[in-house]
């Protein structure tokens, strides 16, 4: 009896380590350096640095070499960061937009990952040594465009596809910025998350580089949006392609 309890003691902590390390080396969390990885664009260079929003410090300070090192040679950084505000149609933050974002991945939007409530990642954090994704400027950015959507048009492509969503009471009346748990919530986070957070975004981020005047191009994203940008890129030469036969 004592040496099972010995067992727990000693085993089970050195378990629960092991696969908290195994779990982040899967993601990527404890990589040391971001990928860079070129993109097909005729007439232009394009690569495509592979962000993490969670690593280790190391991480973030070899993504600055990379940067600083391609905007030496003329590159301009493309930078991911949902906005609040659509230049298109609404000059002002449009909160009602942000609720509804915030109803179909059922979080709170804006708050760090290192301060995730899920004990998984806190413990992640802490054996890890985890820190958030600095701002841009202090990972070496200095010349840079930003190329991503609003919440009101993600909001606004995923009700075309499926159905309005409804916003109840405690939608409306639970603060922006206040811990979100309302009931309802997430249902629709998986084809939000699949057609329009990666899918669409990824088509955004494709169109802007074909369309840009930029000759040299760093694109700076998460780094699971790298496949579906470079299938929509190929689609795009292999549409081209055909037009001129």
């Amino acid at each position: 009896m004592r040496n099972q309890q010995l067992l727990l003691i000693f085993v089970v902590p050195l378990f629960l380590c092991s696969c908290v390390r195994y779990v982040a080396g899967r993601v990527g969390l404890t990589d040391e350096a971001p990928r860079l990885q070129s993109l097909p664009v005729e007439g232009k260079e394009v690569y495509f640095l592979g962000m993490m929003h969670l690593a280790r410090p190391a991480f973030y300070a070899n993504t600055q070499k990379v940067v600083e090192d391609l905007q030496a040679k003329g590159f301009v950084c493309y930078l991911e960061s949902i906005t609040g505000v659509d230049s298109n149609t609404r000059p002002a933050f449009d909160t009602t937009a942000f609720r509804k974002f915030r109803k179909l991945l059922k979080l709170q939007v804006g708050v760090q990952y290192s301060k995730n409530d899920n004990p998984i990642m806190q413990k992640m954090v802490k054996q890890l040594g985890l820190v958030d994704q600095p701002n841009y400027p202090l990972m070496g950015v200095q010349r840079y465009r930003w190329v991503d959507m609003s919440y009101s048009d993600l909001v606004r492509i995923y009700e075309f596809k499926h159905a309005p969503v409804l916003l109840d009471s405690c939608d409306l009346n639970t603060a922006l910025d206040k811990p979100y748990s309302c009931s309802g919530a997430g249902s629709g986070r998986r084809s939000f998350l699949e057609e329009v957070m990666q899918y669409e975004r990824n088509r955004f981020i494709a169109q802007t580089v074909l369309r840009s005047e930029d000759k040299k191009i760093l694109i700076l994203y998460g780094k699971a949006h790298y496949d579906g940008v470079l299938a929509e890129l190929r689609l795009a030469a292999t549409q081209a392609a055909a037009v001129r036969r």
